[in-house]
């Protein structure tokens, strides 16, 4: 999602002199292509072409082409190494941590079982958990499957099955998803590591606002207690009892 982002700033930086600084552009290039893969979902769902992915596919290699054409990787590598890094070690300490946790509470079963791509029913616990997790990826599946929300074909692919879930959080995380689940596959796998990328992107963009309010030092220093932080939280909550809403 960063390719297509960036080759259109430096284009309006070129063309219609459009002033981005260096490491802005870096950060804020999967910005537009967010709301590329949301706007190609959207002409899915209203034309059932699939001919809409392959043409952000299209995008996605020519602004490949270009970045490496022009050696547009070194300027990347020079105006934001720091940003990079800090996105770099967001998904290292994620994807850790998650290997971490389904090792010590034998929870490597749950990505098979939820790959099965079934209906998956919950009974009782804290919902908000499953809402964030789980409901937004069902909802991409069926846009993908161009399932009617309010059907009775759609409860396979959302947890609880309750219709009125779906009004639970914003259509934006799923409109975006979809495209990923086409190219990738159904997975809650393939889902979950979209997520960590997404929240890897965050890191990078407080740091870069932290480095413009107060100082580069202070944001190194914000980033790395941050990373810090989920690691010592994981160590703290050691009970399954007490990771129950959380797993």
């Amino acid at each position: 999602i960063f390719f297509p982002g960036y080759a259109f700033l430096i284009t309006a930086n070129e063309k219609w002199k459009v002033i981005i600084p260096g490491e802005f552009r870096v950060v804020f290039a999967p910005a537009f292509s967010i709301l590329s893969l949301g706007a190609v979902t959207i002409l899915y769902l209203l034309t059932h072409g699939v001919y809409w992915f392959y043409l952000y596919l299209l995008l996605f290699c020519c602004s490949v082409w270009l970045v490496f054409k022009r050696r547009l990787y070194k300027q990347i590598i020079s105006e934001a190494k720091w940003p990079l890094l800090v996105i770099t070690l967001t998904l290292l300490t994620v994807n850790l941590l998650q290997a971490k946790r389904d090792f010590l509470y034998n929870l490597d079963y749950i990505e098979p079982y939820l790959d099965r791509l079934e209906f998956i029913p919950i009974k009782g616990g804290y919902f908000g958990y499953h809402a964030d997790n789980t409901l937004q990826w069902g909802i991409a599946r069926q846009f993908l499957h161009l399932a009617p929300l309010f059907s009775e074909t759609a409860d396979k692919y959302r947890v609880e099955g309750d219709v009125n879930n779906v009004l639970d959080r914003t259509p934006l995380l799923p409109l975006v998803t979809t495209p990923i689940l086409f190219f990738f596959g159904e997975g809650h796998f393939v889902y979950q590591r979209f997520l960590n990328v997404l929240m890897s992107l965050y890191y990078g963009a407080s740091f870069l606002l932290l480095t413009k309010l107060f100082s580069r030092w202070t944001a190194k220093i914000t980033s790395l207690l941050l990373l810090l932080s989920g690691h010592i939280t994981f160590q703290v909550c050691k009970e399954p009892t007490t990771l129950r809403s959380g797993l």
